[in-house]
């Protein structure tokens, strides 16, 4: 392990030179950039390495697209391709540009995928969908990139048709921006999918919710155990789409898994839950703190769905909830998402601890123990929001948020309002090392879903929205709500 990220720092601090990517024939230590190929640890998704065969140069840029009037466009994840630049998922309440795919109807919601270069010069959009669509997670594929998210209608010609009016959507494109195939897996009930990994072998596990047993997604590993009611759902499907597995986990409450990430010898999905799993699930780690509200939970299984243990953290009375998920380089989990209240004993404290949402962002041992936990934000007029945490090539934690208020001893100042923030940590303690702050008093920026990945020339690329310009971007903003909004960060620009 030590010799793999020993190669792969090297090789990710050549400028102007192509990066070449190794993977291990065992599948389980890699070098990369990818989906889960950030580092070199057991996440590495062989899959989703990438062979960039354009130079890799630092960039710093940022520009706004999307229609000029209506409710806005978001960001919700991002990739970079093989040719160093970014493919994006969002959504969009109007049509914009020349797609390849039309937008379904004005006034509605619709997925939209989009390509810049490095440069963040416009290659692509294209709409997916028909009514009040949503994305959730983009991750690269060796021929594409696969789309995951909820649907309330059907469009075109899938694989499996479309059930009821929430069911989860999986569609392909080609890197041209495409659209390969799609298929719909429901119930009567609500389904969704919220984040996907590749298993290193050309299938996909797909994390989310649903209510019930789906009869069109495979063979049932671990049984719903409470149909009323939303359970944590895992899924595998191989690479044109079709169904190979499904297991549920939760209890007689309220259950969600928002993400995912491969650990140790199977998967571990992290999401919220407001209730303790009911008795087939006997081997927590820590239990729930009640008050009827969310606590963060957190479920391993093995690489066939099978249970192996679950557990929960959080504040009694207070709602937790998992925005980010990852494994670590020495084997513990990062958990990133937000908290109402203190909980547990955080090197850095709730900046508003029962009054708002802050930063909670936390490690777990191999075995599910609790390592550190820490609050992060500045306890302003709005609350705090995580977007998502990761480990960079030089072993530390950086996070992408949002704050209406300063916090840290940040080199770029808070402006006002709602204010992007980048931050980094040590990943031993959790202590802040520094923070960045990005906007302008006039207007307000949001980060959403996992928008946020380390780039190939080590800096970062930031996804959300915005409804006014700050800087020098590229395109400026040119609507009257928000638009999508893409930050690119060179390396000297993020510390």
């Amino acid at each position: 392990m030590t010799l793999l990220r020993s190669l792969y720092e090297s090789a990710r601090r050549l400028r102007g030179a192509a990066i070449l990517l190794l993977a291990i024939s065992s599948g389980v230590s890699c070098l990369g950039l990818g989906g889960d190929c950030e580092k070199a640890d057991v996440s590495c998704d062989p899959t989703a390495l990438l062979l960039y065969n354009a130079p890799c140069h630092a960039r710093s840029w940022s520009t706004y697209f999307g229609a000029e009037t209506g409710t806005g466009e978001f960001m919700e994840a991002v990739v970079q391709t093989s040719d160093a630049g970014y493919a994006m998922v969002g959504r969009a309440f109007q049509p914009f540009g020349s797609p390849i795919l039309p937008f379904s109807s004005p006034g509605t919601r619709n997925i939209f995928v989009i390509k810049f270069n490095e440069d963040g010069a416009y290659q692509w959009h294209t709409f997916l969908g028909e009514s009040t669509d949503r994305p959730t997670a983009l991750v690269a594929a060796p021929d594409g990139l696969l789309v995951v998210g909820a649907a309330i209608l059907g469009f075109g010609s899938p694989r499996q048709a479309f059930n009821t009016a929430n069911d989860a959507i999986v569609a392909k494109l080609d890197f041209n921006g495409n659209l390969q195939w799609h298929t719909y897996f429901g119930t009567a009930g609500t389904e969704e999918v919220r984040d996907v990994v590749s298993d290193g072998a050309g299938n996909y596990v797909l994390a989310g919710k649903s209510v019930g047993n789906i009869a069109n997604a495979g063979t049932v590993v671990v049984s719903n155990t409470d149909p009323a009611t939303d359970q944590m759902f895992l899924m595998k499907i191989d690479g044109e789409g079709t169904p190979l597995w499904q297991s549920h986990f939760g209890g007689a409450g309220a259950e969600v898994a928002n993400k995912i990430t491969r650990f140790q010898n199977g998967y571990v999905i992290s999401g919220a839950a407001d209730t303790a799993f009911n008795g087939a699930f006997t081997n927590q780690r820590n239990g729930i703190t009640g008050g009827g509200t969310n606590d963060f939970a957190l479920v391993g299984v093995d690489f066939n769905g099978n249970y192996l243990w679950h557990t929960f953290q959080g504040a009694a009375g207070q709602a937790d909830d998992t925005v980010s998920l990852e494994t670590l380089a020495d084997g513990r989990l990062l958990v990133g998402g937000v908290s109402d209240a203190t909980w547990g004993s955080p090197v850095s404290p709730h900046p508003a601890s029962g009054v708002q949402n802050a930063m909670a962002i936390f490690t777990l041992t191999a075995d599910g123990d609790l390592s550190w936990n820490a609050f992060y934000g500045g306890g302003g007029a709005t609350a705090d929001t995580l977007s998502r945490a990761v480990q960079t090539v030089n072993g530390e934690i950086a996070f992408l948020g949002s704050s209406s208020a300063s916090f840290g001893a940040p080199r770029r100042p808070y402006t006002g309002l709602d204010d992007l923030v980048v931050g980094a940590l040590d990943a031993t303690t959790g202590r802040l090392l520094r923070n960045n702050f990005y906007g302008s008093a006039a207007t307000a920026e949001q980060p959403l879903a996992s928008g946020f990945m380390q780039s190939c020339d080590n800096g970062f690329l930031v996804t959300g929205a915005g409804n006014g310009d700050f800087g020098s971007p590229i395109v400026p903003y040119a609507g009257t709500g928000f638009q999508a909004l893409v930050l690119k960060l060179a390396p000297d620009d993020a510390d």
